[in-house]
């Protein structure tokens, strides 16, 4: 969990956006990752997208 939060934090600063939280579960045999974030103006689906999208692929590539 603390390496997910790690590379999390490092994304979403990357970015501008605060990490509020990070909850995981399993789901059918696989492993649900939520982040809450957060930004000063908001954010918009794009943003999310592309955080989710690269905290995703870091994590694939370092076999989590």
């Amino acid at each position: 969990m603390e390496r997910v939060r790690s590379v999390a934090r490092r994304v979403t600063a990357d970015r501008g956006f605060e990490l509020v939280d990070v909850e995981m579960k399993r789901a059918a045999g696989n492993q649900l990752v939520r982040l809450y974030v957060d930004k000063p103006g908001g954010s918009g689906l794009d943003d999310l997208q592309s955080v989710s999208e690269e905290v995703s692929a870091i994590l694939d590539a370092e076999g989590d």
